[in-house]
């Protein structure tokens, strides 16, 4: 399932009727909830965790352009390795894909959202590409204390992730080529619908459920009144007006 967040529930509405006794889900949307909201409409038993570090934007009707990467991870949310998920390895491997059935695909959604949700959050607020929040120490900055806020409320979930994950998913956006651009800001120069309840909304109340403050992610939330206000951004208003 490779939807918008927005049309998620319509979706998993509109493919019931399509699924056999052994037919099953593998999310390919950016979140860290996404599986367990599928499985609130299907039964989470037929979902698999997954997440994909494909970049590519369309660019015309039927016509998609591939920026960087292509490796996908799934696996069973249980952390157990299982035949259904060899059987689809099989398959994206017999059509070419770069696959990684894991053992701890909950771990894994949540180290590439420690990557993805910042840089939602922090190209919503400057409006540019990926590579100014690598090249500029402010920006920069601002990613990082990001990045720390979902890594502990990662943690506070009890998701096991990589000590040095924060420094890992910099190591990641300083080998990004120029032209990378989140999704995010795609959408809102378009003017497309955002998902900020996905991209970073989604950090903001699981840190206050779980007792972790996110004023960054506060603060570069796209719909939250508090982004226009945050100190920083003013900071940041006067070197990029928008």
């Amino acid at each position: 399932m490779a939807v918008k967040t927005l049309d998620l529930e319509a979706a998993c509405t509109a493919i019931q009727p399509l699924m056999g006794p052994e037919t099953f889900v593998v999310p390919l949307l950016n979140g860290a909830d996404i599986a367990e909201r599928i499985g609130d409409v299907i039964g989470l038993e037929r979902v698999l965790g997954g997440t994909t570090f494909a970049s590519s934007n369309l660019i015309a009707p039927g016509r998609a352009r591939h920026v960087a990467n292509a490796i996908l991870h799934f696996g069973e949310l249980g952390g157990d390795l299982s035949a259904r998920g060899d059987a689809l390895r099989a398959i994206f491997e017999n059509a070419g894909l770069i696959t990684e059935h894991s053992d701890d695909i909950r771990r894994e959604v949540w180290e590439k959202f420690i990557l993805v949700s910042p840089m939602a959050g922090v190209s919503s607020v400057i409006r540019l590409p990926t590579r100014f929040i690598a090249s500029i120490p402010e920006i920069r900055t601002l990613y990082e204390e990001a990045a720390q806020e979902v890594t502990a409320v990662a943690r506070a979930a009890g998701i096991v992730v990589a000590e040095d994950i924060v420094a890992r998913v910099l190591s990641f956006i300083d080998k990004l080529p120029p032209r990378h651009t989140v999704s995010t800001l795609l959408d809102l120069r378009a003017r497309r619908r955002l998902e900020p309840d996905a991209m970073v909304g989604t950090v903001v109340r699981m840190g206050a459920e779980l007792g972790v403050q996110t004023p960054t992610g506060c603060s570069t939330t796209p719909s939250s009144p508090m982004r226009m206000a945050h100190p920083r951004n003013n900071q940041f208003r006067a070197v990029f007006p928008f």
